[in-house]
């Protein structure tokens, strides 16, 4: 378990470990204990186990390896996950001719997207820790497939989200930038995944 995982450390280090400290750490420990039961599950039935992540998370290393990027396939893994949440509405708006709406997807869109990683006091949500999805889907498909500059990806936020200041749009630029260098190596171990878009991230 979790705590048992967290003791064993801190019995080894001689310090307690705290959210305030240690906030990574321990997110990442819950992800990593997650995954041999699942595994186990998989095995059990004879089953492949598939991963979850899509790929604006695989953009910026939002995942946790070998923890919730554990899987043998990422079904997902060559979509955005702005396409995603707009492919449940439209199932929910009833557009969809093979999957007919469903009350566990009107439950799953009243929930903001969620790591579930932290307490639940702190009321963790994925665009609080990274940035809105939309803003994100734009910034990637602007330097990763049109490969464009940074300052011209500003221009261009600018003029679709005017609701964001320069200086936030700038910087979440930045942001990204750093975040999709830094996650090259986590793409290289992701479970492979299809080409469903116009350009994917998976490197094999």
């Amino acid at each position: 378990s979790v705590s048992h995982a967290v003791s064993l450390i801190e019995s080894t280090l001689g310090k307690k470990l705290s959210w305030a400290t240690d906030d990574l750490a321990l997110q990442n420990i819950q992800a990593r204990v997650r995954s041999p039961l699942i595994w186990l599950l998989a095995n059990l039935n004879g089953h492949l186990l598939l991963s979850t992540g899509n790929r604006s998370e695989a953009s910026v290393g939002y995942t946790t390896m070998d923890g919730d990027s554990s899987g043998s396939l990422c079904p997902i893994g060559g979509v955005s996950k702005e396409f995603l949440l707009r492919w449940l509405d439209d199932i929910q708006a009833n557009n969809n001719p093979y999957i007919d709406r469903k009350e566990s997807l009107r439950l799953l869109r009243e929930t903001k997207p969620t790591a579930e990683l932290r307490p639940l006091s702190e009321k963790q949500e994925d665009e609080k820790d990274l940035m809105p999805y939309p803003l994100l889907q734009k910034i990637e498909r602007n330097l990763v497939f049109l490969g464009i500059d940074s300052q011209e990806c500003l221009l261009r936020l600018r003029a679709e989200f005017p609701e964001y200041t320069s200086s936030y749009l700038e910087s979440q630029i930045q942001r990204f930038t750093k975040l999709f260098g830094n996650s090259q190596w986590k793409r290289e171990r992701l479970p492979p995944s299809f080409h469903l878009d116009e350009y994917g991230l998976d490197p094999k």
